[in-house]
């Protein structure tokens, strides 16, 4: 007997940003990323101003979808979901300030500080 897969199917195994918070520690400012499935970000400035995160293939399942700024360097956070040309969650960080910033994985936790 021959298995059917359907669409739910197939999305169940995608890729899901699942949770975004943004904290504060001293003067630095770092944002954690939750997600499920196998997914890397694309990382690049967007401007002196925003450094965007791409997540392709995903979905969002995130509550809030803009984060206030918690710092002297972050104004905020921005999580939309994109499906026009390509399927992705794109996280925009708008900086106050350009700085240099580190991306790190750690299992389904993605750090950017």
């Amino acid at each position: 007997m021959a298995a059917v897969v359907g669409p739910q199917d197939l999305h169940a195994e995608s890729a899901d940003v699942w949770d975004v918070r943004l904290e504060t520690h001293g003067k630095r400012a770092v944002v954690l990323i939750e997600v499920t499935g196998d997914v890397t970000p694309r990382v690049f400035p967007l401007g002196p101003d925003r450094i965007v995160l791409d997540f392709p293939g995903a979905s969002a399942s995130v509550r809030q979808t803009k984060l206030p700024g918690t710092g002297p360097l972050v104004a905020g956070v921005r999580i939309g979901q994109h499906a026009e040309a390509e399927v992705k969650v794109r996280l925009v960080v708008d900086v106050l300030r350009p700085a240099e910033s580190t991306l790190t994985r750690d299992g389904g936790s993605i750090r950017l500080d």
